[in-house]
């Protein structure tokens, strides 16, 4: 085989490495939904755990002192929130990274490399989004607010009916993420790694073939 094909098949695999590596499709989550609780406006999400506990507080208690503790079947049970004995993990406000097809993005809630935010395309008024892509992440059609999300992924937040009653949902994500997405700048690192490859490999040939 000569030097000059030999290289040829080694660029075109660099290539096809990193076109693959690259390429990945954005895909929603797999959930199990609770409908948590419904009243008209005054029932909000309070806090989220780290294992799936979603506490809901009553706006329209004395001192907002009511609580609904609810926690989904097979996950740790724990006692009724009295206002301390449980601890938080509702995310943070963020930035939701979006691609083509949305129309506006608000209400980003960003958690351990997850995210949940309200979207509107040019087919939807209105739905909740676990990523980038406006039709496959695309979990909940219809108007949200109050939204939390876990470390685990898990996302709480309320259907705001115009009609109905308004329904706090929790989304509990069953997705095992034990295998990650290669970030892009592994996968670049991976590429310069091949290219580098190619030109050893072409300086050894060039050699041999000299001798």
């Amino acid at each position: 085989m000569t030097l000059p094909l030999i290289s040829k098949l080694l660029t075109l695999s660099a290539l096809v490495f990193v076109t693959f590596g690259m390429s990945s499709t954005a895909q929603a989550d797999t959930y199990a939904s609770y409908e948590v609780g419904a009243s008209s406006g005054s029932l909000l999400n309070l806090g989220l755990t780290s294992t799936g506990t979603l506490v809901i507080q009553s706006a329209g208690c004395p001192n907002n002192s009511c609580y609904l503790t609810f926690t989904p079947p097979g996950k740790p049970a724990v006692a009724p929130y009295d206002g301390t004995n449980l601890t938080f993990d509702n995310g943070t406000a963020c930035s939701p990274t979006v691609g083509t097809g949305f129309l506006s993005v608000s209400m980003g809630r960003c958690n351990n490399g997850y995210e949940a935010f309200f979207g509107s395309t040019s087919t939807l008024r209105g739905a909740l989004f676990d990523g980038p892509d406006a039709v496959k992440n695309n979990i909940f059609p219809g108007f949200v607010d109050n939204i939390l999300i876990n470390s685990e992924g898990d996302i709480a937040f309320v259907n705001a009916s115009v009609s109905g009653p308004d329904i706090n949902y929790l989304f509990i994500d069953l997705t095992s993420h034990t295998s990650p997405v290669p970030e892009p700048s592994s996968i670049a690192l991976l590429g310069i790694g091949a290219l580098a490859a190619i030109g050893v490999f072409r300086r050894r040939f060039a050699i041999a073939a000299k001798a």
